[in-house]
């Protein structure tokens, strides 16, 4: 099925290098960010989180996005990413 293939893809690009979960996820995360895209920032800020990322990381993303998107788009991006923080906060362990 196509979804199957979809998680093939992923899974043969994700071997394709010596990045790790974390930083693969960090990655993610930016694509997001560069899209403005809030539901896959939020989906990659917490699947960051459960990878071991430090919140400062996800936030250090925004703003290095800073000069090359603008401020309007960074402060969105740090708002979401916020936003994933704080729900993983709430969340119990």
């Amino acid at each position: 099925s196509r979804l199957e293939l979809a998680h093939e893809l992923r899974q043969a690009c994700r071997r394709a290098g010596p990045l790790d979960d974390p930083d693969v996820s960090l990655l993610k995360l930016a694509v997001s960010v560069g899209r403005g895209a809030p539901r896959t920032v939020h989906a990659h800020a917490r699947k960051a989180l459960r990878a071991g990322v430090d919140p400062g990381a996800l936030r250090q993303v925004a703003l290095i996005a800073l000069p090359t998107l603008g401020l309007p788009a960074a402060l969105d991006a740090l708002r979401w990413i916020e936003e994933s923080i704080a729900e993983a906060a709430e969340r119990p362990a």
